[in-house]
């Protein structure tokens, strides 16, 4: 009997053993926006919920991580899974987060099969392929599904909007009915974007465009259930008409308001939407461009398409190489806030089937700089240094023309930009040195020290700026309003541009078809949005709303004519 007994309590110990209790643990560790917390539940070696919080990630982005990494982890059965591409951030501190809330448990998961070898897939047909789900690629897909195509819409990040909805949502067009009297007309316009391009833009993708807007701007905002709410947004001059989305996103990111709804609108049409998919190879014969071989997590495959491609990756700004390549000398230096997407992969692709490729003088138009980023408004007083101790430009112009000249002056080796204000400038300096973006220097030899420049030099630059207090500054053009003067103590702000987008690349006609060397059409290859901008800006970023307004005309006319091209 006892031995029986102790046979029977060994294997009730063996079968407790076996007995799966679910355990929790939650850790926490710094995302972009803020810190982002992940809870994970694992039972018997299993992980059977991911809960991921991050309330300050930036929404349509690192958001998205936030939403799609909990089913990542639970079918791998693992924390350390790939991140959400374009959310690397916030990818990087959920992973952080997860790793460190399982060591907690002290458990260790089951490993599953798997396998990183990519495999080659079947070959799948579709009507129209457009590559890349930004403004353009939603309006061109939306539209081709309109027109009765099947259409297969291809995205290499883990969600849509592209740079569309990292703008403003802001979209430009002439007067419609209704509009106030004295809006500018559609020649009015036209005239208007041909002069900023000093006349170098082709004339029928700037008039095509102006032609256009007025009917696709109230589409591409009715797609979804709508954009609810808009509003103009202020223009200099006042009487262009730009719209943009209305809502509780930043200033900053409202196109996500737009875009959300576009791709909403593309899967009520039944556009097959394949995110984590990217293009790498157009597939040409006979002279025309019939697929593309696209790559995804479960393998490398050929898209075949009848009526065309449309290509609507967007720029190169995060592609160190390519700025390299086309743009000043330095120009990969310098910071970027745009989509991780804008990695020139189209205009790649394009440029190996012989597109023409082009860019106007100093096309780096279009940015910013780190002072104003952080939401300082009262640089316009204040004075701008190269890393020299020399001023450049003139501190009250417009950003993307300050922003212009920074990138000129990075060419030329001054890397470093500083600005600088004092107790009479600025009521309460002590504060921008409080928020870490200033540095206190109580004399001109601090001052020296800290740029780093000649004191000659720089003297020369103070005692010409104060010899101008009070009047147009006849070196740059400053407004006298602006030249109040500067002396001891200095606060001094470090500063860098900012690109936000890239201008010029593929060269496209007013069909939105992809021209060769020759100038010549690629059969089967179109183009839209900022990778195909040059023909419409030349070089010069001409207003708010004219990138997303030409994305979303051109899509739709590429769209329009790959259906047209379909047997």
């Amino acid at each position: 009997m006892k031995r029986t007994l102790s046979v029977a309590l060994a294997l009730v110990m063996i079968l407790m053993s076996f007995v799966a209790y679910a355990e929790t643990a939650t850790a926490t560790a710094a995302g972009y926006g803020g810190d982002v917390s992940v809870s994970l539940t694992v039972e018997g070696g299993v992980l059977t919920d991911v809960v991921i919080e991050g309330p300050n990630e930036t929404l349509g982005v690192g958001s998205m991580a936030v939403e799609q990494m909990p089913a990542l982890m639970i079918e791998a059965n693992a924390v350390d899974v790939d991140i959400i591409a374009g959310a690397t951030y916030t990818s990087t501190g959920i992973l952080e987060a997860a790793a460190t809330a399982l060591e907690s448990l002290g458990i260790e998961l089951i490993p599953t099969a798997s396998s990183d070898a990519q495999v080659e897939l079947e070959p799948v047909y579709t009507d129209v392929l457009v590559v890349g789900a930004g403004g353009a690629g939603l309006s061109a897909a939306a539209t081709a599904a309109d027109e009765g195509a099947d259409v297969i819409l291809v995205e290499m990040l883990s969600f849509t909007g592209g740079s569309t909805a990292q703008s403003g949502g802001v979209m430009l067009r002439g007067a419609n009915e209704g509009d106030p009297e004295g809006t500018m007309t559609d020649d009015e316009l036209y005239d208007y974007l041909m002069e900023w391009s000093q006349y170098r833009a082709d004339p029928e993708v700037v008039r095509t465009y102006v032609d256009k807007a007025g009917e696709d701007q109230p589409w591409a905002f009715s797609l979804g259930d709508g954009v609810q709410n808009t509003t103009r947004y202020h223009m200099m001059p006042e009487n262009i008409m730009a719209i943009r989305p209305d809502g509780d996103a930043t200033a900053a990111a409202t196109g996500i308001i737009l875009t959300q709804q576009m791709e909403k609108g593309v899967l009520e049409r039944g556009v097959d939407l394949r995110l984590n998919t990217a293009a790498t190879q157009l597939i040409v014969e006979d002279g025309k461009v019939i697929g593309a071989m696209v790559e995804s997590r479960q393998g490398t495959y050929p898209i075949y398409a009848e009526g065309g491609v449309i290509l609507c990756t967007g720029g190169f700004a995060q592609n160190k190489d390519l700025l390299a390549e086309y743009g000043v000398p330095n120009a990969e230096l310098v910071p970027v806030s745009c989509t991780a997407g804008a990695t020139g992969t189209g205009l790649l692709m394009a440029r190996d089937i012989g597109a023409k490729i082009q860019f106007g003088p100093n096309w780096d138009t279009d940015g910013y700089h780190t002072l104003a980023a952080s939401g300082y408004s009262n640089y316009l007083n204040m004075v701008l240094l190269n890393a020299k101790g020399q001023r450049f430009h003139r501190e009250d112009d417009q950003l993307p023309f300050i922003y212009t000249d920074m990138v000129i002056e990075t060419g030329m080796g001054n890397i470093e930009f500083f600005f600088l204000t004092d107790p009479n400038l600025d009521p309460n300096p002590d504060a921008l040195v409080e928020m870490g973006q200033a540095v206190k220097c109580d004399t001109f030899e601090d001052l020296v020290a800290y740029i780093g420049c000649d004191a000659q030099t720089l003297q020369n630059t103070l005692d010409e700026y104060n010899a101008n207090t009070g009047v147009d500054d006849p070196v740059t053009g400053k407004l006298a309003s602006y030249m109040q003067g500067i002396e001891a103590p200095y606060y001094c702000v470090k500063a860098n541009p900012i690109r936000v987008v890239t201008i010029g690349g593929i060269i496209i006609d007013k069909d939105a078809q992809v021209l060769d060397t020759d100038d010549n059409p690629i059969p089967g290859l179109y183009a839209a949005g900022e990778l195909a901008n040059g023909s419409f800006f030349y070089n010069v970023y001409s207003a708010c709303g004219s990138a997303v307004g030409h994305a979303i005309v051109f899509g739709r006319i590429a769209a329009q004519n790959a259906v047209a091209n379909i047997d």
